[in-house]
């Protein structure tokens, strides 16, 4: 049978969130991809799942304008859905039955962690991929970071990707205020999640924890061991600035096309000296934030025991 044609006996997917490691993780396992194969697991790439937007672009051509009202919850349409990401795929593999794929995209952009409902639109995002457990084993795997870094981390993200309303006035304060008055929380996503994605077995592993097992995490992504031997260091690109560098992101000419909006930044990132990277949140504040965000993991193992990955 050609590798092409196998059928996908077990996905593993790996959602996200943003500023979570996630390049450094796609980074990593593209680098492991032969030796991946080798034990019977296929890391498609980043860059290859991207050019596909699996959501928001690659299904649209198969879908052929019918819509999304496929991805109801009938026979029908669970198995166009099934068929429609299945070609998606299929001309990226290789020769494995277990596929492995990370994109934090699935779940939203960036501006996803800048709501108090992280990821308001993630349930709707990820349904149709609950269809591919009629025919393989599915895992969905989430990894969180705590409140006080992954917001600010997620809002210098939108000012590099230029995803805020030209002519708005672009300042952290609003969304600081928001996330003042009130935490956010992982274990409301997570029961989203659940909800639409009843018959995956999903897992969630903490930023902290990927920091500090990086094997670890990843042999359980891919579900057979992953040894990190090679050590990357982290994109500087994807890194959070200093305060300077984010003033000036925010004072550039939102009216610049793309091209040269994101050739400024790059510029700003590379010539930022400043130490330490933004944080907009006083002493007292982090400290506030980093209890909720242990608060909302123990209220996680304690609504969903064992999905949280221990290390």
């Amino acid at each position: 049978m050609s590798n092409k044609t196998q059928r996908v006996q077990e996905w593993r997917l790996h959602v996200g969130a943003h500023k979570t490691a996630t390049t450094h993780l796609q980074d990593t396992l593209e680098l492991l991809r032969a030796e991946l194969l080798c034990k019977e697991v296929d890391f498609i790439s980043n860059r290859q799942i991207r050019a596909l937007n699996l959501i928001d672009g690659g299904l649209k051509p198969v879908i052929r304008g019918r819509g999304w009202s496929l991805f109801r919850n009938t026979y029908p349409a669970q198995a166009f859905a099934r068929y429609a990401i299945s070609r998606a795929v299929n001309p990226l593999r290789q020769n494995a039955t277990t596929v492995a794929i990370s994109e934090e995209n699935l779940l939203g952009d960036s501006r996803g962690l800048l709501t108090q409902t992280f990821y308001p639109d993630a349930a709707i995002r990820l349904k149709p991929f609950e269809t591919l457990a009629r025919s393989a084993e599915l895992h969905i795997f989430l990894s969180v970071r705590s409140f006080d870094e992954i917001i600010p981390a997620a809002y210098a993200q939108v000012l590099k990707d230029k995803l805020f309303r030209p002519g708005t006035d672009i300042s952290f304060e609003p969304i600081g205020a928001k996330f003042r008055a009130k935490s956010p929380s992982w274990t409301e996503l997570i029961r989203r999640l659940r909800v639409a994605l009843p018959s995956a077995h999903l897992k969630v592993w903490r930023f902290e924890d990927y920091l500090d097992y990086k094997s670890l995490v990843l042999t359980e992504l891919c579900g057979v061991r992953v040894d990190c031997e090679t050590v990357l260091p982290p994109p500087r690109l994807t890194q959070t600035p200093s305060h300077g560098a984010i003033k000036r992101m925010e004072e550039l000419d939102s009216s610049l096309p793309i091209e040269e909006y994101q050739s400024a930044i790059e510029e700003i990132i590379k010539t930022d000296t400043d130490r330490g990277k933004f944080r907009p949140f006083t002493d007292e504040e982090t400290r506030r934030l980093r209890h909720a965000y242990d608060e909302d993991l123990r209220e996680l193992e304690e609504t969903f025991p064992g999905v949280l990955l221990m290390f």
